[in-house]
């Protein structure tokens, strides 16, 4: 199933659910039009970044972002992410998250634990595939909100795109004004990098930094 979903993406294929979503966000002729390059964003993609790679020599760029605007940005979207779906992905486990199974399932039960250990595997495995990728492109979402104009040309650049005008007008509006639906794209960007520290309580933010330090990761220090 995953595969045809991704053979699908890469031909430019929409489901009726992101054809809605466009439609509902007003953005339904961008994602009708014929594309001769298509983007597939997906928060998880990490943990198939490189099949995806491989499969569909696609570019991968890679934004991380601090694990307490991760976990606090699932809680605002309600989304019911467990850590069992990793503990029984045997390959998944054997090639990168082995040595932090006790981790995983301490994890287990409590909301902020397992969304701060969501994120410590995530990034486990970006660290371990980007050693093997040094073409892939890192940015923090934490730098992008603070200047997305130049960070965005510079994207645009890597990538061997086109900056347009209209491009150019589209970052600004969006990083400039903030919407009221939790799902949309438009943010007052200078705002969020430090949102979680409003959202989140002092023991919310203990338990996430907390369990991402047993990862060792040195993306954020935590």
């Amino acid at each position: 199933m995953l595969k045809d979903i991704a053979e699908g993406a890469f031909k430019g294929r929409q489901s009726w659910n992101q054809i809605g979503r466009a439609a509902y966000r007003g953005y339904l002729s961008g994602a009708c039009r014929q594309a001769s390059r298509v983007v597939v964003k997906d928060p998880t993609a990490s943990l198939m970044a490189a099949w995806i790679n491989e499969s569909f020599n696609a570019r991968i760029l890679i934004i991380i972002r601090h694990p307490c605007g991760f976990a606090s940005s699932l809680d605002a979207l309600n989304w019911p992410l467990d850590v069992i779906g990793l503990l029984r992905q045997e390959t998944l486990m054997h090639d990168h998250l082995e040595p932090y199974r006790d981790t995983l399932r301490q994890a287990r039960g409590d909301k902020w634990l397992t969304r701060g250990a969501i994120w410590g595997a995530i990034h486990t495995v970006f660290s371990r595939q980007m050693n093997q990728h040094p073409d892939w492109q890192v940015f923090r979402y934490e730098d992008l909100c603070i200047d997305p104009e130049r960070l965005f040309t510079r994207i645009i650049d890597t990538l061997g795109l086109e900056k347009s005008k209209y491009a150019e007008d589209k970052i600004r509006s969006l990083s400039s004004t903030r919407s009221s639906d939790s799902g949309s794209t438009r943010r007052k960007s200078t705002e969020m990098p430090r949102i979680w520290q409003k959202r989140m309580s002092p023991g919310q933010i203990d338990a996430v930094n907390g369990i991402v330090s047993e990862f060792k990761l040195d993306f954020y220090q935590t």
